[in-house]
This record gives C-alpha cells, sequence and structure tokens, in this order.
C-alpha cells in the first residue's frame, strides 16, 4: 500500500517501539503511557450522521448533538493511527436524505494518533444541492475540507484501497458500481461475495460485518486484522524511494529537480548505465544496485510509481527491454 501524500505525521511508528528500538530514554513497558484505543475526531455540523469506514474492519459512527443552532457538535471515536474514511449524513431516511464522503486537502484518508477538530463542514441539506447523476442520495463528488493538520494527524490517499476499490473517492459500501441508481449497500443484485455489509473490507478481516456498529462475537485483533501480506507490494517500489529523495514523492517533483514519474523503461535505465558518470549525483546513485536492482525501480517509475502492475502489455514492455 503506497501513500500519495502525507502531512503533519512524522511518524506511523509509535514513539515507545522507536525508543525501545533504540535501547533509550530509559523508557521500559512498565512505565510507557499505554496506547490508546481510540482518537476523537470532533467539529460541527448542520445536523447530520458521522460515520467512518476504517482498514481495521471497523465502522464508528454517531448523532451530532441537536444544540438549537445551526452547527451541531459531534465527536467520533476513530481506531487510533488506522487509515479511516468519513462520511456524513443529512436528513437521514428521508427524501431529503443526502450522503456526503469527505476529503481532507484532496485526499480520502485520515489517520490519527491525537485528537482533531475539522471546525464546521457545511454539508448540503437537500438532493438538489449536489451533484447526483445516478439519483442514488450520493454526492458523486466528494466535499473537500480544507485542513491544517497536526503531529499526529495525517491526510493522504491510498493505492490499493481496500475501502474504495475503484478509487473514485466514495466508498465502496455507498458507491453504485453497476450503475443502477441503487447504493451497493441497498443493491440486492450488486456482487458482494464475502463482504456482507457492502462496506469493501471482506467479512474474513471486517470486525463488523453486519455493520450494526458493533464487534461481531468472533471478531478478535489477532485474527481477523487486515495482514500486511494482504496489500500490494510493489516491485521496485523500495529501491526508488531513493530515487524520490530529489524527485519528489512517486517522482514527482515540486522543487527545481525533474519529475520523472511516467517516463520510460528505456528512459531511467538510461539514466541509471550510461548516461551520467559515477562522479554525477545520478550515477553516484546507483552504483550499488545490480542489474536485476535497476531494471526492478525502471519498470516501477515507468509505469507511474502507483502499482506493480505493468500499465503497458508484457510484449510491449519485453520491446522495451530488447531496444535498451
Amino acid at each position: 500500500m503506497a501513500y500519495h501524500r502525507l502531512s503533519g505525521y512524522l511518524s506511523v511508528i509509535p514513539l515507545s517501539l522507536m525508543l525501545g528500538a533504540c535501547g533509550g530514554g530509559g523508557t521500559d513497558s512498565t512505565t510507557a503511557s499505554a496506547t490508546p484505543a481510540s482518537v476523537e475526531l470532533s467539529g460541527t455540523v448542520p445536523g447530520t450522521f458521522i460515520q467512518a469506514f476504517c482498514t481495521d474492519g471497523s465502522n464508528p459512527s454517531v448523532y451530532s448533538v441537536q444544540n438549537g443552532t445551526a452547527e451541531h457538535p459531534f465527536t467520533l471515536n476513530l481506531p487510533y493511527q488506522t487509515d479511516c474514511r468519513i462520511v456524513m449524513i443529512t436528513n437521514e431516511g428521508t427524501a431529503e436524505q443526502v450522503i456526503t464522503p469527505l476529503t481532507f486537502n484532496g485526499d480520502s484518508i485520515i489517520n490519527m494518533r491525537t485528537e482533531f477538530d475539522l471546525g464546521f463542514v457545511p454539508l448540503a441539506m437537500s438532493p438538489d444541492d449536489i451533484v447526483d447523476s445516478n439519483g442514488d442520495s450520493v454526492a458523486d463528488t466528494p466535499l473537500d475540507i480544507a485542513v491544517t493538520t497536526v503531529d499526529g494527524v495525517a491526510v493522504y490517499s491510498l493505492n490499493d484501497d481496500p475501502m474504495d476499490k475503484d478509487d473514485n473517492q466514495i466508498p465502496d459500501y455507498y458507491d453504485d458500481d453497476d450503475d443502477d441508481g441503487v447504493s451497493n449497500y441497498q443493491d440486492d443484485d450488486y456482487e458482494h461475495d464475502g463482504d456482507s455489509d457492502r462496506d469493501g473490507i471482506d467479512d474474513e478481516y471486517d470486525r463488523d460485518d453486519d455493520n450494526d456498529g458493533h464487534d461481531d462475537d468472533d471478531y478478535t485483533s489477532s485474527s481477523n486484522d487486515i495482514p500486511v501480506a494482504n496489500y500490494v507490494v510493489t516491485r521496485g517500489r523500495l529501491l526508488a524511494s531513493q530515487c524520490f529523495q530529489c524527485h519528489g514523492s512517486n517522482g514527482r517533483s515540486v522543487t527545481g529537480w525533474d519529475s520523472i514519474a511516467g517516463e520510460s523503461y528505456g528512459e531511467i535505465m538510461e539514466y541509471m548505465t550510461s548516461e551520467y558518470s559515477v562522479t554525477h549525483i545520478m550515477g553516484a546513485a546507483v552504483v550499488g544496485y545490480s542489474q536485476q536492482e535497476r531494471e526492478d525501480i525502471a519498470t516501477y517509475i515507468a509505469n507511474g510509481s502507483t502499482s506493480g502492475d505493468y500499465s503497458e502489455s508484457d510484449d510491449d514492455y519485453d520491446d522495451d527491454r530488447d531496444d535498451d
């Protein structure tokens, strides 16, 4: 699984583990603070139901507090340091229902290890106020919230997101994959084998596979949480991370260095094998790589730095290799 963008989040490794690994700080398991089970996401809304879809299979939700104003406060407990998507519903269960997925600075995931206040979220209160081409009450485009993150709160997008398999920023639960005007969670003819509540998390890993807001009786974190092995390990990705120190995340530069994402396999191989001498930073950076490792890096970068699948046909890929 790859992160598109990371802001305000120095590390996803708990501090206690870092100190333990370094053998420093005088901290031991008896004095270190316990990791909380959840952290609070808060804000205000014009009256709504707030829910999250998280990669640990949980689906926390809460109603905002009716306080006689147009800005109802809410506090949603999200699982600690877990990737979650947020969806809000106004006028739930009525003809005026509006289902609004959220993004944050254009990214679909929020991951928290400290509390965070979103401020006021200006949700639509009527279907007439959203673009809803298929009439399923779900906004076709998420509502983007501008946030300034703090240390311990990250917003980013995921490649191979288990909650949004078609990568359209609408959680699978509320998506309409067969485009029949009925959201997946209500659609009797939607194919959802192995995903009873249609939230995008397979039942095997879903801690709440009937979507009733409570952990299933047979749920245990040791047997149900989505294992790392389930995520895509992309060939060349780790090796290419050295390139990204200069050329930007996934090869997309925002500085004076050139962007390299999407350049051809042949061009990347030329950069690494013949264009630069070992006295040049590029030549020095790759001098320790084997030929196979250089091919892996070139393959990863040439295919958009986003997937382990080749965007070209196998024949085209082989032709590129032969040409070089």
